[in-house]
């Protein structure tokens, strides 16, 4: 896959989904960080130049870090972009400062304490070379408990020098929303249960994507977004679906595939298998087109069978729901993270099972056989363990050490280790480690091919 590269990133704030405290206290923006780059992955000629207006006042506070770009090839689609978010930007002031003034007016008439109207801008930048992503979100306060965050999204084919829509991204003779709408309800009901989120049901619920639906693209995921009060209330905050792209084979167009560097990342496709019937409805992956026809068929076995404990305890009385992400799928990994619930009369309990395969053998990875066994590499696996525990607010006990029973998967960048810290445990604990980091202390080999 080729490297996504972050230019610059709003802390915190852009992507929160944490109602802001008292609004009348002063929030300031994040600054955006230059990351350093080697000069083989600098790209000059595609930057941001921010217009900062920033100020205080009785009535207003502003701090605005308008995004103007530069470096395109096509100015006049560049500037198209730059004024129509600056001049977004500006009526947005315009009307606010009109409403604040009047505000504090009314207040010093009718002795209320004033409390001033908020007007906050920032954006994030991704850039994947020939593909750009990014985002501009603005922070408003006019009065009450919180305020009202929005995020706007620009996606842009720098090869050709345009802006395009998630429908410009599919085949004309797919149905990409039926697809996508799918993959998100499913998402939706995950979230619900594994990470006790809240959404709106019904006509008020998720029905659809909308032909001008907000998306980005970053590090090989199609991220669907949704405002606040979309599709969940403002507790559940900005809702994101990913998707990886390597699903979309074959429904999106070639140029885009290319474009994202996908072409040459695996060579299998992965589909759903699921099981439904009265109390059970599991989803899990099933590869083809594999090289290997005997590792295929012991790849796809064991992916069927990995909730089979799970669905022999599944009775009349109780519900299990499973889905299943792909975290990372190239020509020598298969990762794949299943999560849900078993739910029974009066309370459930959250499942987060991994499983990882060796695609040179069919066999599985796991932490017993990841992690180098000398005590060089077990002591080092413990510091990094320990380092990843801080500000992590899963923990509810202190981290008692590595063990080889740890749940374990692989991203494209990192490895996570997984657990649950005791039986009154309600949610797993992950840590996750930067593979750069963690490579030298593991096995690269996990037994012999499969014998016909």
């Amino acid at each position: 896959m080729k490297k996504v590269i972050t230019i610059g990133i709003v802390g915190g704030l852009l992507f929160a989904t944490a109602s802001y405290a008292l609004a009348s206290t002063s929030l300031p923006m994040p600054t955006v960080n230059k990351v350093a780059f080697s000069q083989a992955e600098q790209i000059p000629a595609i930057n941001f130049t921010p217009k900062i207006i920033k100020s205080t006042s009785e009535s207003l506070e502003l701090d605005l870090k308008i995004p103007m770009l530069t470096g395109l090839k096509n100015i006049e689609l560049q500037n198209k972009i730059n004024n129509l978010i600056l001049n977004q930007a500006m009526e947005q002031k315009s009307n606010l400062e009109k409403e604040a003034l009047e505000y504090v007016q009314e207040a010093k008439k009718e002795g209320w304490p004033i409390r001033p109207y908020q007007f906050l801008l920032d954006y994030t930048l991704l850039e994947k070379e020939d593909i750009l992503s990014f985002a501009v979100k603005n922070y408003v306060y006019t009065g009450g408990a919180n305020g009202m965050y929005t995020i706007d999204y620009y996606n842009m084919d720098l090869s050709k020098n345009e802006l395009f829509t998630l429908k410009d991204l599919f085949k004309e003779n797919v149905n990409y929303k039926d697809f996508l709408n799918k993959k998100i309800k499913r998402q939706i009901a995950i979230q619900e249960k594994f990470e006790d989120k809240t959404f709106f049901s019904g006509d008020m619920g998720f029905t659809s994507i909308s032909d001008s639906q907000s998306f980005y693209i970053k590090d090989g995921q199609l991220v669907i977004c949704f405002g606040l009060y979309e599709i969940a209330p403002r507790s559940t905050g900005i809702v994101e679906i990913k998707v990886p792209v390597k699903e979309l084979k074959g429904l999106l167009k070639d140029q885009y595939f290319n474009l994202l560097g996908l072409n040459t990342e695996a060579v299998y496709e992965t589909v759903d298998g699921f099981i439904k019937k009265e109390n059970v409805e599991v989803y899990f992956p099933q590869i083809k087109n594999f090289k290997g026809q005997l590792i295929m068929d012991y790849i796809n076995q064991d992916l069927k069978n990995v909730l089979e404990p799970a669905m022999r305890e599944a009775t009349p009385q109780s519900k299990l729901n499973v889905d299943y992400e792909i975290t990372r799928q190239d020509e020598n990994i298969l990762s794949v993270v299943f999560k849900g619930a078993q739910q029974w009369e009066g309370g459930q309990y959250k499942i987060l099972k991994a499983q990882n395969f060796d695609l040179k053998t069919g066999n599985q990875i796991s932490a017993k056989n990841l992690i180098k066994k000398d005590e060089t590499s077990q002591r080092a696996i413990n510091q990094l363990l320990t380092e990843a525990t801080k500000n992590n607010t899963s923990l509810k006990k202190p981290f008692a050490g590595f063990g080889d029973w740890m749940g374990v998967y692989f991203t494209d960048k990192n490895l996570v280790f997984h657990y649950i810290e005791d039986d009154s445990a309600t949610d797993y604990v992950q840590l996750e480690i930067p593979l750069e980091k963690v490579q030298p202390y593991l096995n690269t080999s996990f037994g012999e091919m499969p014998v016909s």
